[in-house]
């Protein structure tokens, strides 16, 4: 009876620790899914701001480019305006210039 109820002891203390291993296992390969979710969530969100980043970026060198243009365009009419003027009512001299101010 005494050796049976070693046998039973001890085939209890090596499931245990076969249930202690397979626990810690399950647990291990639980936390690396959990990882590589979590990585995977991550990269792709990574991704996402990086995607829209470059968009950002080109939309943003649109709009530079349009504004240069607008800049031009906006100096190019000036240009002309002041050669109207002068055409039309010629250059004022210094003494008009003094005299207004």
């Amino acid at each position: 009876m005494v050796a049976l109820q070693e046998r039973i002891r001890i085939a209890d203390e090596e499931n245990r620790g076969k249930i202690a291993s397979a626990l810690l296992k399950a647990q291990m390969t639980i936390e690396a899914k959990i990882q590589e979710k979590k990585d995977a969530r991550d990269k792709k969100l990574l991704e996402n701001y990086i995607d829209a980043q470059i968009e950002y970026i080109a939309d943003s060198y649109e709009t530079a480019a349009y504004l240069i243009a607008n800049a031009e365009l906006s100096i190019l009419e000036t240009m002309a305006a002041v050669s109207e003027y002068e055409k039309r009512f010629g250059e004022k001299t210094e003494e008009e210039e003094k005299t207004e101010a």
